[in-house]
């Protein structure tokens, strides 16, 4: 995240719970990392649902730029949504940073480390 943060829009984009969002803050202070942060309870809405993903783009001032837009997540059902307006979809298996790197320069984005 270090070589990104500042040279790209970074966003969290989750479905958990606000106890559980404390709780991963409280271990890992990801928060510092994302410019934008979409959670469900703020909006009523969970993933798979293509009005969150649209809530998404447009709290990133990205709406009707999916396409701009890398999306990684570790369940293609919560993905396919995002998938359905045209956003580039990145499934994650925990270990498998290359192939995600892969993905990252294919799309045209600069991961060299810095």
């Amino acid at each position: 995240m270090l070589e990104l943060k500042g040279r790209y829009k970074l966003i969290a984009f989750s479905g958990n719970i606000p106890s559980r969002i404390q709780y991963l803050e409280n271990k890992y202070s990801f928060k510092k990392w994302f410019d934008v942060e979409v959670y469900s309870f703020d909006y009523g809405e969970t993933k798979p649902s293509k009005k969150f993903v649209e809530v998404m783009l447009e709290k990133a001032g990205l709406k009707g730029e999916g396409n701009k837009v890398l999306y990684v997540d570790d369940k293609e059902k919560d993905a396919a949504p995002a998938r359905e307006l045209g956003v580039n979809i990145f499934i994650y298996e925990r270990g498998n940073v290359s192939e995600l790197r892969k993905k990252m320069r294919e799309l045209g984005v600069d991961v060299q480390i810095k």
